[in-house]
């Protein structure tokens, strides 16, 4: 069990040095990678509604269908 603590501590101070040398144009360049587009973001210019029976009254004089999101938990509660 010793022998897997050591390897895991020698591990994270290894990749602490690396992130250490790692430069800012570096993460900037990792960063652009990762950043969601304009694109990928028009889910958050939706009208999202958190009222059922306004979203099938709005539904029905827009002759759209509903999407409906349920959950038990907060969606990242358990994170």
């Amino acid at each position: 069990m010793s022998k897997i603590i050591t390897a895991m501590l020698a591990i994270l101070c290894m990749s602490g040095e690396a992130l250490a040398q790692t430069s800012e144009a570096d993460l900037s360049r990792r960063a652009a990678a990762i950043k969601p587009t304009p694109a990928e973001l028009k889910w958050q210019k939706i009208p999202w509604l958190l009222d059922l029976a306004e979203g099938q009254r709005l539904s029905k004089a827009e002759g759209r269908p509903i999407f409906l999101w349920a959950s038990g938990d907060a969606p990242l509660g358990r994170c």
